[in-house]
């Protein structure tokens, strides 16, 4: 049996990309980008950093700086330097420790001083085409991946760990149509044993194919577009699968039945739940025409027809 949907809803939720361990020596300050590459991780994605170096100066892990321009942190006994112009020993109304003012005061930093530690936090990251990682506030900004809306890098001198937020639900935009085959032995499973072997074939429970419009447009974290769909095909390890939603109705946000003439419609969602692997992808570039894309793909495991009430 094949279910057709026309202008229809597809949602997919991508497989979670590894945690990714980035050392010292990856990390370029001055182009603001981490070195390497962090497999199943795309452009666009959201992350969080157990110890980012980013904002003001970064603690330094020998100590304390003593000129102002430094890259690390002034030590409390050189705060009043705030310019290049600056007294550098304490004037007699400065003091350091408290008590000990002007020619009195410590020239070194007492130990067990206080190096302000970096914190974790969330970015969205772009990857560019040599695997090079950069860092932005807005998942727009990562999309665009433009060199002067990077986060600055500053030099912890430590490694850091880049974590994945768990892939969100997100309904794929500009889609013209979407085909389900329910049918295992229908479909055709070449492409299958050809990329994964054929093992996999036998977890094969159906297929299909999607349409769907090309454009690099930026929408909210709840929605993406069709390129998403062209990634899939070239990942071959881990990422390569995804959850996929193929709604069929949506009848509005109140619980409950409403009564539509005679009859009495229950309210809620229809779609059927699967996960998927893209087979291959066709992309047609006729003049005068948009461009589109077509993604076969073949469903692996339980297929599940859910009905759900409004949240």
């Amino acid at each position: 049996m094949a279910v057709l949907g026309s202008s229809g809803r597809l949602e997919l939720k991508r497989e979670t990309p590894d945690p990714c361990h980035i050392t010292a020596d990856q990390i370029d300050f001055t182009n603001n980008v981490v070195t390497g590459v962090c497999p199943g991780f795309w452009s666009g994605d959201k992350i969080q950093i157990n110890c980012f170096p980013n904002g003001t100066p970064p603690p330094n892990p020998d100590g304390y700086a003593s000129y102002f321009g430094s890259k690390w942190y002034l030590g409390p006994n050189r705060t009043q330097i705030t310019a290049e112009n600056d007294v550098f020993y304490k004037t007699s109304s400065e003091e350091y420790p408290s008590g000990q003012f002007g020619d009195n005061a410590d020239f070194y930093v007492k130990e067990g001083g206080d190096i302000p530690p970096c914190t974790p936090g969330d970015w969205w990251i772009h990857i560019d085409v040599l695997g090079n990682i950069s860092f932005y506030t807005t998942r727009c900004g990562a999309l665009a991946g433009c060199t002067s809306d990077r986060v600055d890098i500053e030099n912890i001198g430590e490694d850091f760990v880049i974590v994945p937020y768990d892939q969100p639900w997100r309904v794929i935009a500009q889609l013209r149509e979407w085909v389900l085959e329910l049918d295992a032995p229908s479909v055709d499973t070449t492409a299958v044993s050809e990329k994964w072997g054929e093992a996999v074939k036998s977890l094969v429970s159906g297929g299909g194919s999607t349409e769907f419009f090309i454009d690099r447009q930026c929408f909210d974290d709840e929605t993406d577009n069709g390129l998403v769909l062209m990634k899939l095909l070239l990942m071959t390890e881990k990422g390569c699968k995804a959850s996929a939603q193929f709604w069929m109705l949506d009848r509005g946000d109140t619980c409950g039945v409403t009564e539509c003439g005679n009859r009495s419609r229950i309210n809620g969602t229809l779609y059927y739940e699967a996960d998927i692997l893209i087979t291959q992808n066709a992309i047609n570039l006729r003049p005068e025409e948009l461009v589109a894309g077509t993604a076969q793909f073949v469903t692996t495991g339980e297929i599940k027809l859910l009905e759900t009430p409004p949240t």
